[in-house]
């Protein structure tokens, strides 16, 4: 049986065992409660504003009466925090304490800060490394090009994978069936470049396979061009680093140098990884 087969038959056996839970509140997605949580919290993280109760109520549709308890437990343990008036909640230290512990744990972030340092001394220009998510790209790591004005982190931060080079680069590892079931019915534009036809999307993905990185211009960010390549320790790919540019910068000979240079970067990336034994 091929590895990915293998591993994904192993994968559906585990996942479909059930774990009992406590005064029947077991469902198929697990614990109401702790699931009910995890919706608040990812809410909160979804909105940068204070929110209210009556907000909170309309976008997750859970009763008020639960969502006082839950409120009152994330507060008290300093997952979530109240403005004065107590009456608007936004996320609290804990969250950002549990986030820094993921990367701080996480055994392939040292070397992949080695690789933004290389791509940013031999560009000039600003390099992400990000993971898929679901259908997004979380942000993991930034090394900001010397020159940039940018003073607020991308760490973190979640864009669509549609929408950005380092989401197509990780699109393009996918089968089609995977993609079928990742990608959102509606692909919402970020801005007026963004591809937002499947099946043109699908056609850029096939383009990305065939020269080893993807690009996108102004699709994610007005102003912005951006190149990347997946690190390929994985099977398919989870992770991928990029390098970012004023669009007005990114002319056909300089996105093919940095291309090249992203795959070789990524190449050394993912030989490294693999003799750390980390996968």
């Amino acid at each position: 049986m091929p590895r990915r087969a293998a591993v994904q038959a192993i994968h559906d056996e585990t996942t479909q065992e059930v774990v009992p839970t406590e005064a029947g509140e077991e469902s198929g997605t697990g614990v109401k409660s702790a699931r009910r949580t995890i919706d608040l919290l990812e809410t909160f993280a979804e909105n940068p504003a204070w929110t209210s109760l009556a907000d909170l109520h309309v976008r997750t549709g859970f009763p008020r009466s639960s969502l006082h308890g839950l409120l009152r437990t994330l507060r008290d343990a300093g997952w979530i925090e109240t403005d004065t008036g107590g009456t608007r909640f936004r996320l609290g230290v804990r969250a950002l304490i549990c986030g820094t512990a993921y990367l701080d744990r996480d055994p392939a972030m040292p070397h992949a800060t080695e690789a933004l340092e290389r791509v940013r001394e031999q560009t000039g220009f600003t390099a992400h490394y990000a993971r898929l998510s679901g259908g997004q790209v979380v942000y993991l790591e930034t090394r900001e090009s010397r020159h940039s004005m940018h003073l607020v982190s991308r760490v973190g931060r979640t864009l669509p994978a549609y929408a950005t080079s380092l989401g197509k680069a990780l699109l393009a590892e996918l089968t089609e069936s995977e993609l079928t079931g990742l990608l959102p019915q509606s692909l919402a534009p970020l801005t007026e470049n963004t591809i937002t036809s499947r099946d043109k999307l699908r056609d850029e993905l096939a383009v990305v396979r065939e020269r080893g990185y993807s690009f996108e211009h102004e699709e994610g960010t007005t102003g912005v061009a951006c190149v990347a390549a997946v690190v390929p320790y994985r099977i398919p790919a989870t992770d991928a680093l990029s390098c970012s540019m004023p669009a007005d910068q990114a002319t056909e000979s300089e996105t093919r140098r940095i291309g090249e240079l992203l795959a070789e970067v990524t190449d050394d990336l993912s030989q490294r990884l693999r003799r750390a034994g980390i996968r």
